[in-house]
């Protein structure tokens, strides 16, 4: 200490000789830390001549071109420095980085250290807008947290709005947005600014996108609709509508229909207090969906054709192409698979019109209801179409591929169709369509059934039993849960058949359509077979294929007649049975239906199977002069060679041959063909 005191005496007596410009410029430069720049320091003095004293007493050392060091203990002239002079010094230093955006942090501290939150929240905020634009998005989340912390209670309510959208900006472009959404939670929570509706709204509103894209769409849905009333509580009647019409829209696709039909319903009356035709038409729309899926047809149908026609009338294009989409939905949700012209008319619509990402969605939806109407050749073909177009949005494209994916399972291309549905499950899940998700496990399950990986199968339907139990789906998981119950009535099940069969039996306890009749019949006839109860099974059976064959569902038609000629096997109407496989293998073959196809003949008599195979009752002129040649072992090379044909035609045909016949390999086709020929 008695080494340094005379230092510090000097230092002192040095100090109180300079100048008070000399002192300000010093002190800042002790503040610095860094080296200074030649410009910065010129930034500094206020009277050029203050820097010579500094300079001539070796306070500043130039270290090299155009830097100064500070030639003395940063520490010890801070300590000489008074609160005014230390207060000056960081008031110039940010003012002077303020006009470096990368600078923006500095400079904030330093408003902060002079006693100026006010303008150190500004400047926090308009740093974290300048690394959003730079995708610095961490370090734009540490800046609006600083900003949250230091701007006032009494903030303008128009800049808090305009910080909140540029804050849901930079979260939007994160992959993470669980920081952000503490972030906005802190925003929402601050005393002065929860009284602000507008401000409210809007921060609910990108508070409701964060959770969505988490996957936490029904919460998301929830927060839309305080977003909602926040907007009306500020006058903001048509962001209110906006807010309730895409909460609606959420909670349609997360399967909430009743939730979501009554959000349409206000989104109704607020369009019309706003007068703006495009939201009373999308309101409508929305209304007339969900009353659909809850079953109620006629009043759903009503109301979409209202939308149409103000969308019509108001040349709304895409709103029109919408609302022909929906009309499509609500047939589906009838079970009327045969009535595609909705559909039909969307897509046209939307071709003319230039709406190609309308019609993708309309072509997704189109390929499903052709799937359960047996149009598959068109349904595979506008599946392929919509999931293989990268400039489809992401909704429509996990429509697509799922769909690819199931015409490929049902056809008995496993692996590929389990790759494009998984995949189609991806998608659905970030777009939170819960559709996809109860039809990606339906299928799943049906995939490992036909490669027989039993527990596999049994796994997917408790997932799709577990999902749907989340949800209020009264339609999607009817296909699912029937093949359940007979999943596992074949294992000996009976506990597990009957917790399938259950939800079916409520659904059709509460609905007059007849595929969820059907449905209801088809597992109470399952149930019954388990209970060695046959003739009661058949009965049962027989009302759930007329319930099917009523609404043309192909597939529930065709696994409906081989469960029956299971039951009419176990009462001796044996003859009955055999007829009932010919004509579901019949159309299972027509469909390209190999699971099924293989199930059909896996029931028949051996007698019956020649006669539904022999003297090539199934086969095409063309399949039949190919025929013989495959039984003989040439290869397709041989085949065009002795046919004249090309050898592409050739392998088409016979990869129709090994479909028709239920082989997997050319050996067994030619073993097949050769058995037929000898009989």
């Amino acid at each position: 200490m008695s080494v340094r005191a005379p230092s510090v005496v000097r230092l002192t007596r040095r100090w109180k000789a300079l100048s008070a410009g000399s002192r300000s410029v010093l002190t800042a430069a002790a503040l610095w830390v860094d080296e200074l720049p030649e410009t910065r320091l010129a930034e500094l003095a206020a009277d050029p001549t203050d820097i010579d004293p500094l300079v001539a007493g070796r306070w500043l050392r130039e270290s090299s071109r155009g830097h100064w060091r500070l030639g003395v203990d940063a520490a010890l002239v801070l300590s000489l420095a008074p609160w005014s002079v230390l207060r000056a010094a960081h008031l110039a230093l940010a003012r002077i980085l303020e006009r470096h955006p990368a600078s923006g942090a500095q400079s904030a501290t330093h408003y902060e250290a002079a006693g100026q939150p006010d303008e150190a929240g500004r400047v926090w905020l308009a740093t974290a807008r300048w690394h959003c634009r730079r995708h610095q998005h961490h370090v734009a989340d540490h800046c609006f947290a600083e900003a949250i912390r230091l701007l006032p209670d009494g903030t303008p309510e128009a800049e808090l709005v305009a910080a909140v959208r540029d804050f849901g900006v930079c979260a939007g472009m994160k992959r993470d947005p669980a920081n952000a959404l503490e972030l906005l939670q802190a925003w929402c929570e601050r005393a002065g600014w929860s009284a602000l509706p507008g401000f409210q709204g809007h921060a609910d509103r990108i508070y409701a996108g964060l959770l969505i894209r988490q996957g936490r769409h029904v919460e998301g849905a929830r927060v839309r609709r305080r977003a909602a009333r926040h907007f009306l509580q500020a006058g903001l009647a048509s962001e209110a509508t906006g807010e309730l019409l895409a909460a609606s829209g959420t909670l349609t696709w997360a399967l909430h229909p009743t939730a979501a039909c009554d959000t349409a319903a206000e989104a109704v009356v607020q369009a019309r207090a706003c007068g703006r035709p495009d939201l009373e038409s999308q309101a409508l729309a929305a209304h007339g969906l969900t009353l659909g899926m809850l079953g109620q047809t006629d009043q759903g149908r009503a109301l979409l054709e209202a939308a149409l026609g103000i969308a019509l009338t108001h040349r709304l294009t895409a709103l029109a192409a919408e609302a022909y989409r929906m009309l499509g939905n609500v047939a589906d949700y009838a079970s009327c698979y045969d009535d595609q012209t909705a559909f039909r008319k969307a897509i046209a619509y939307c071709a003319r019109h230039d709406h190609t990402t309308a019609a993708d969605l309309c072509r997704g939806c189109l390929s499903y209801a052709l799937f359960r109407g047996g149009r598959w050749t068109e349904g595979l073909r506008l599946a392929r179409q919509v999931a293989e177009n990268e400039r489809s949005p992401e909704g429509s494209r996990a429509v697509g591929t799922l769909m690819h994916g199931v015409y490929r399972v049902m056809r008995g291309e496993l692996r590929r169709g389990v790759t494009l549905i998984e995949q189609g499950r991806h998608l659905g899940r970030q777009t939170g369509i819960g559709t996809i998700e109860i039809f990606a496990w339906t299928m799943l399950a049906a995939a490992h059934e036909a490669g027989q990986r039993a527990p596999d199968a049994a796994g997917c339907y408790r997932q799709l039993m577990d999902y749907w139990l989340t949800t209020e789906d009264q339609h999607d998981a009817l296909f699912g849960l029937s093949a359940a119950v007979t999943f596992f009535a074949g294992q000996g099940d009976r506990m597990q058949a009957a917790e399938f069969a259950a939800p079916l039996q409520r659904i059709a306890a509460g609905s007059s359509n007849r595929e969820a009749l059907g449905a209801a019949h088809y597992a109470a006839a399952e149930l019954l077979l388990l209970d060695q109860e046959p003739a009661q099974a058949v009965e049962a059976f027989r009302q759930a294929l007329a319930a099917f064959d009523a609404n043309n569902c192909c597939i529930e038609a065709i696994r409906t007649r081989i469960r029956l000629a299971v039951a009419l096997t176990a009462t001796g109407a044996t003859t009955q049975a055999a007829t009932l496989l010919r004509a579901a293998r019949a159309r299972a073959v027509r469909l390209g239906c190999r699971p099924l196809a293989a199930l059909a003949s896996q029931g028949m008599p051996r007698s019956s199977l020649r006669e539904a195979t022999g003297a090539f009752a199934v086969l095409s002129p063309r399949q039949r002069d190919v025929a013989p040649h495959l039984a003989a072992g040439r290869t397709n090379k041989e085949i065009a060679t002795a046919l004249g044909l090309s050898v592409r035609t050739v392998d088409m045909h016979v990869a129709h041959l090994l479909s028709l016949l239920d082989c997997r390999t050319r050996t067994e086709a030619a073993a097949k063909l050769a058995g037929m020929s000898g009989r």
